[in-house]
């Protein structure tokens, strides 16, 4: 590693590109994670399928060593690799983005994974409705929303878990720090159709994409409302994947308020268990409402730095992060518990599970 410390206050990775990725690809291969969707260097894709290639995990990174020794350029300022799981649950999506110069206490090497329902799937063509009628059977009761979200974050943990160990296994460390989140999208309006919300690249990759099975997260909070559900340890975010507001364990009766309300101007819920968030689509209406006096606190933005290892089990989405730090060939990986996309920053939205951390 590169001491840049002095005045820039920033540390570079001066290791291989090609190390580097050799040493997450032991770690994938390992795991039988073995689909890619997209490997890029400084924004420009050196391998992007589209045509739902399997198995392709290998001949990505031969196209990668291939076409970066053709340009005789093998300095890079990102990496970025995105590959998607599956198991019988859940579907996963798992990012990993390395930044060759960082500001110092800052890690380079962050693995965010969001995990999608697999049972709440569908087809291209359906709407809300459809949605609503596979989502019904889970929201009947507080008993029936509380055992199916807690199963599926209880196995989202767990194929956390094993990452986890793999990371330790093949790139001999032992601080690899972990937190996951769930999460819950608040539109700003009704959502009716996939094609409805905004995408860009930037987002999570669970954004881009994956409509069908991203799909039940857009309506997650108006169920949440219309059931009265009680929420809890989760993340309730924007359409762009923002936090709003953190839940506590506390929690709130979401049909009490317009909080997870979509055909209505948003509000907190009354004398709740919750931290309102700066820097999303909802601060000027929050804002507002705290200079009236009926918000206590604004915390940091989750896509930021902040997050923690509490899971929630009342959020519609998985996601998860895994950071570090090393030499730049992925070894003295050191943790950050930074919330955001969660497996990622943050994570899954509405309906699923997330976790982040960066």
């Amino acid at each position: 590693m590169d001491d840049g410390r002095g005045r820039t206050g920033r540390v570079t990775i001066t290791a291989l590109r090609v190390s580097i990725l050799q040493k997450l690809n032991r770690v994938f291969l390992s795991l039988g994670i073995t689909n890619v969707v997209r490997l890029a260097k400084d924004d420009v894709d050196y391998y992007l399928d589209q045509e739902g290639k399997e198995d392709d995990l290998k001949e990505a990174m031969a196209a990668f060593e291939q076409r970066d020794s053709s340009t005789g350029q093998s300095a890079f300022n990102t990496l970025r690799l995105v590959l998607e799981h599956e198991d019988e649950e859940l579907k996963y999506l798992i990012e990993i983005n390395i930044q060759r110069a960082h500001k110092v206490g800052e890690h380079p090497i962050r693995v965010t994974v969001n995990g999608l329902m697999k049972d709440l799937h569908v087809g291209p063509d359906q709407g809300d409705q459809d949605t609503r009628n596979l989502l019904q059977g889970h929201f009947d009761s507080q008993k029936s929303y509380d055992s199916y979200t807690g199963g599926k974050k209880a196995r989202f943990d767990a194929f956390l878990d094993r990452i986890d160990e793999e990371i330790r296994g093949h790139i001999g460390v032992d601080d690899v720090r972990k937190s996951s989140k769930s999460k819950i999208i608040r539109p700003s309006e009704p959502v009716k159709k996939q094609s409805q919300w905004r995408r860009c690249d930037d987002y999570d990759p669970v954004y881009y994409g994956y409509d069908d099975y991203f799909f039940y997260s857009w309506v997650w909070s108006d169920m949440c409302y219309r059931e009265n559900i009680h929420c809890r340890d989760c993340s309730v975010v924007d359409e762009a994947g923002q936090t709003v507001f953190e839940v506590g364990e506390e929690g709130f009766n979401a049909g009490e308020s317009n909080a997870m309300n979509p055909e209505e101007p948003i509000e907190l819920p009354p004398d709740a268990d919750v931290e309102v968030c700066a820097d999303h689509a909802f601060s000027d209406t929050l804002c507002e409402a705290q200079q009236a006096g009926d918000v206590e606190s604004v915390a940091e933005p989750a896509g930021g730095d902040s997050g923690g290892d509490s899971g929630g089990d009342s959020g519609g989405w998985l996601g998860s992060f895994f950071g570090g730090d090393g030499d730049g060939g992925g070894s003295g990986w050191g943790g950050s518990d930074s919330g955001g996309s969660d497996s990622g920053d943050g994570g899954g939205c509405g309906g699923g599970c997330g976790g982040g951390g960066d």
